[in-house]
C-alpha cells in the first residue's frame, strides 16, 4: 500500500492530537498563557509587499484576525509567500468557500491583520505546529478543530 505524503502528515498530526488531547485533560495549566506573535501585520492591504518579501520562503504558522469582528483563523504553511499569493487572488478566493476565504472577501485585507505565530525551523513539521497554536489558542468554534495540512481544517 502506498501512502502519501499528506496521508502521513495527518498521521502524525491525528497522533499529535490524541497525545494533546489526553494530555490537556491531565494539566489544564497552558490555557491561560498569554501570547504574543512573533511579527504582527496590520493592514494587510497596504502591507502585502512586505508581508510576501519578508516570508518568502519561510514555513510558518501564522493568523489572520479579523479587526471588525475579532475572529481569528490560525492557518500553515511550508511557504508563507506562495499560499499568500493565493489568498491575494480574488480567484482563489471565490473558488474557495472557507470562512477565512469568504471573510477576506467580504471585509477586505485592510481590515484584516496577520500574525506570524511562529517560524518553523528546519525538520519542523508546520502542520503539527498549528495544531499546537489550535489547541493552545482555541478560535471560536463548538467544535474541536483538527490541522489537515492542506490549508484546511477538520471540525
Amino acid at each position: 500500500m502506498c501512502i502519501t505524503i499528506l496521508q502521513k502528515i495527518q498521521q502524525s498530526t491525528i497522533l499529535y492530537v490524541l497525545i494533546k488531547k489526553k494530555n490537556m485533560l491531565n494539566n489544564n495549566n497552558d490555557l491561560n498563557l498569554t501570547f504574543n506573535p512573533i511579527v504582527t501585520y496590520s493592514n494587510c492591504e497596504l502591507e502585502k509587499g512586505r508581508i510576501l518579501t519578508e516570508n518568502k520562503d519561510k514555513a510558518v504558522v501564522y493568523r489572520w484576525v479579523n479587526n471588525i469582528n475579532n475572529k481569528t483563523y490560525i492557518g500553515s504553511s511550508i511557504n508563507l509567500s506562495v499560499r499568500l499569493h493565493k489568498y491575494y487572488s480574488v480567484k482563489h478566493l471565490t473558488n474557495n468557500k472557507t470562512p477565512i476565504h469568504s471573510a477576506l472577501l467580504k471585509y477586505g485585507f485592510k481590515n484584516f491583520n496577520l500574525e506570524i505565530l511562529e517560524y518553523c525551523k528546519e525538520g519542523v513539521n508546520p502542520v503539527i505546529r498549528e495544531q499546537y497554536y489550535l489547541d493552545l489558542l482555541k478560535p471560536p468554534s463548538a467544535e474541536p478543530r483538527l490541522a489537515l495540512g492542506d490549508g484546511s481544517i477538520m471540525f
